[in-house]
């Protein structure tokens, strides 16, 4: 039986120096009814041990769960099912979050009897920290880059869960959860409530170009799982959207900068995919609604001009 409170679903793996950061804004929560679900998935450090000194000290709030290790996604799949909460959010355990976070969006949602809340974020990393401003737009489509800040009614989880095994899961399942929630259910909060912490290592910032065609693969499940729903949207222009957005701008970009191994081969790829399945990609509304350097820089993008592109990228 479901609770009124809220669960956050924090996995671990191998953050043992980034933990106490983490679980320290957790513990300052001013929202009281909340419950964190602690997956170890697998960890070969010393997490474990800091995750039961946590269990330990708060035993009615921290609940720990040890798995083989699976990955992001299957470790937040292992958490939901523990989850008790009318509301569900994550934490990924190398950020942390400001202490107001989880009462200010459960306030919002429980006012409104909202499905959705979503609030500000940043990106913190040794040299500065770049706000997010992602509640300055309404649109679906400018939210689909991390579950992290948001908070979810348990609902939209019975239905969908985090495919396991690839990369760019948040997109995966946003893409697939948004448009199924009216526009009234969906609260925005403009508070910077989450902070994501941007390491060296990390698996954005590591070059690795070949991960980039799972974008194929999230934009395949993408297809066939509308294809199987009777929404009342034109999810055709949705995904095209979507991927001129995230894949032939923002992803390309990325890879143009990192200029790793196998950045060229990837980059054909994934535009070969967007002729094959987008067509009349950079006459669609959405293309010509943005402002003109990202316009600028998608067309190069779309049509393989890396080479124009870096120049434009280090101006």
């Amino acid at each position: 039986m479901r609770q009124n409170i809220v669960s956050v679903i924090v996995p671990v793996y191998n953050t043992s120096p980034y933990l106490d950061q983490c679980f320290d804004s957790l513990v300052r929560q001013t929202l009281k009814d909340i419950e964190f679900i602690i997956i170890d998935d697998g960890s070969t450090d010393d997490s474990w041990e800091i995750i039961q000194k946590y269990v330990n000290k708060y035993p009615d709030r921290f609940f720990s769960y040890k798995k083989t290790n699976g990955g992001l996604s299957s470790a937040r799949n292992y958490g939901l099912q523990y989850a008790r909460g009318t509301y569900i959010g994550f934490v990924d355990s190398d950020d942390w979050v400001e202490e107001n976070m989880f009462e200010t969006l459960y306030t919002s949602a429980i006012s409104t009897d909202a499905m959705l809340i979503i609030c500000n974020m940043q990106v913190v990393d040794q040299h500065q920290t770049i706000p997010y401003l992602y509640t300055k737009q309404k649109d679906i489509k400018a939210h689909v880059t991390s579950v992290c800040n948001k908070l979810f009614h348990y609902s939209l989880f019975q239905q969908l869960h985090f495919t396991e095994n690839i990369h760019y899961e948040d997109l995966e399942i946003l893409m697939r959860m948004l448009p199924q929630i009216q526009q009234n259910q969906i609260q925005f909060c403009d508070k910077i409530l989450y902070n994501y912490r941007k390491t060296e290592g990390s698996i954005m910032t590591k070059p690795n170009a070949l991960k980039n065609l799972d974008m194929i693969i999230v934009f395949e499940n993408a297809f066939a799982y509308f294809s199987q729903q009777q929404l009342n949207f034109d999810s055709e222009t949705y995904i095209k959207d979507l991927w001129l957005e995230h894949v032939t701008i923002t992803t390309i970009t990325r890879l143009i900068k990192q200029n790793g191994d196998h950045t060229n081969d990837v980059i054909h790829k994934l535009n070969a995919y967007a002729k094959k399945h987008f067509k009349r990609i950079f006459q669609s509304v959405y293309f010509k609604q943005l402002p003109l350097k990202r316009k600028i820089i998608a067309f190069l993008n779309g049509h393989n001009f890396i080479h124009i592109s870096s120049f434009l990228l280090k101006k």
